[in-house]
């Protein structure tokens, strides 16, 4: 029986306090559970109590004194910024962009630097910007389908052949090259006999010569010759005895 009772007794307790608990202010219940540890998303404890974040572009210079209160926020100084709410107890220092990057968008006390690739250099967006590749460049036989931009690579594209180009090219390799070699082998060789046969001139000049000035002193001997004979002649002829 006295079980009976302190049962009776236990479940009772249970309902009032079930009731209670369900009859107090939204802002007193979950006060209670803060206290056990537990703060709202846009809070942060302060020892046994939550405050409210600071605003974007500010920081927590110094927490609250009253559960779900903001304390006191102080604006970013230059050059820093806190892009959402937030308990930083100081701002974030403003990016810097690299060597191979220019400002897209400055800093701002709510916003990061935005940087981007300088031109003729990309940077795919979804992955770490830490580096700008170079712009690929177009070979001779392909066209430009897409130009490079700051965020993505020039896409090229083999140049379609024309109609009997493919006929020509064989055409030129075949039959306009093996003709250009013939030609200056020809020619290299027509050079070349040429050459040997001036020598083989010179070489033969010397006799040729030689013949010449054998034939000349000839002639002049017999021209001596002939002029002797004529003046002995004369000679017989004016000291011919005269006959009655």
């Amino acid at each position: 029986m006295e079980v009976c009772r302190f049962m009776v007794s236990v479940g009772c307790l249970a309902f009032l306090v079930t009731l209670t608990a369900a009859n107090l202010p939204p802002g007193l219940r979950v006060r209670r559970r803060r206290h056990f540890g537990s703060c709202g998303e846009q809070e942060y404890p302060n020892g046994n109590i939550c405050c409210l974040n600071c605003k974007a572009g500010t920081f927590v210079k110094s927490p609250c004194t009253t559960a779900g209160q903001r304390g006191t926020c102080e604006e970013c100084d230059y050059g820093t910024f806190t892009e959402h709410d937030n308990h930083l107890q100081k701002c974030v220092d403003c990016a810097k962009c690299g060597p191979d990057q220019e400002v897209a968008e400055q800093c701002t006390n709510t916003q990061n630097t935005k940087c981007r690739c300088k031109a003729g250099r990309f940077c795919n967006p979804e992955e770490a910007c830490e580096v700008c590749r170079k712009c690929l460049t177009c070979k001779r036989d392909e066209e430009v389908v897409r130009n490079c931009t700051f965020t993505s690579n020039t896409v090229c594209k083999k140049i379609p052949l024309k109609p009997g180009s493919s006929l020509d090219a064989v055409f030129f390799v075949l039959c306009v090259i093996p003709a250009i070699l013939f030609l200056v082998a020809g020619g290299i060789f027509l050079k070349y006999k040429k050459k040997c046969g001036c020598r083989g001139s010179s070489e033969a000049s010397p006799a040729v010569a030689k013949s010449e000035e054998v034939s000349k002193s000839l002639k002049i001997f017999g021209s001596k010759a002939n002029h002797l004979t004529g003046n002995h002649n004369s000679k017989r002829v004016l000291f011919k005895p005269f006959l009655p």
